[in-house]
């Protein structure tokens, strides 16, 4: 199909559909990325997520500017997105007490944006052997060096709260010698 212009048009057939879940590798979460991503939506004409995504912006440039940092970490960026995505989830529930459908609907499906761009967090098995992994590179047999570790090897993709609970259960078994 062609444009008034005579050049080839585009027929908005790509790789993924806009919401669906990545189905790639994991890619690294950028400001850069964050930026193609609403240009591209933007095109698209996708309201929601330009929406979504310009929050996600704006909380970040809050970031970098609270931090006076030229550029924002991975981590950094996964943080702003699972802040976002709890604003969302609140916003869910007060929707619900208030009985508007139309608000939890919407909430969920920012939300589902939001969680796309975010790693998926180590599961139990998996947090369990980055922590003994973790204790057998020599690493001191403290909790406050196994978290901060944990937080350097997987930015990001660390529950706080899991991750110290499972820390505190291994760190008090016996050492072995």
């Amino acid at each position: 199909m062609l444009d008034f212009a005579g050049r080839r048009k585009r027929t908005g057939a790509g790789f993924t559909t806009p919401g669906a879940p990545s189905t790639l590798a994991h890619v690294a979460l950028t400001e850069a990325r964050l930026a193609q991503d609403l240009t591209a939506a933007m095109k698209a004409r996708d309201a929601q997520r330009v929406s979504v995504l310009r929050s996600v912006v704006a909380a970040a440039k809050h970031v970098k500017v609270e931090r006076r940092v030229p550029e924002l970490e991975e981590a950094d960026l996964v943080q702003v997105m699972r802040r976002e995505a709890r604003k969302r989830e609140e916003a869910e529930e007060y929707a619900v007490k208030a009985g508007r459908d139309d608000l939890v609907t919407q909430n969920r499906a920012e939300r589902a944006i939001l969680e796309s761009y975010v790693p998926a967090p180590l599961g139990g098995a998996e947090l369990e052997r980055a922590i003994r992994d973790v204790l057998a590179t020599g690493g001191e047999r403290q909790i406050g060096a196994v978290m901060t570790a944990l937080r350097q090897r997987y930015p990001g993709r660390v529950d706080g709260k899991a991750a110290s609970e499972l820390a505190r259960k291994i760190l008090a078994e016996p050492a072995a010698s």
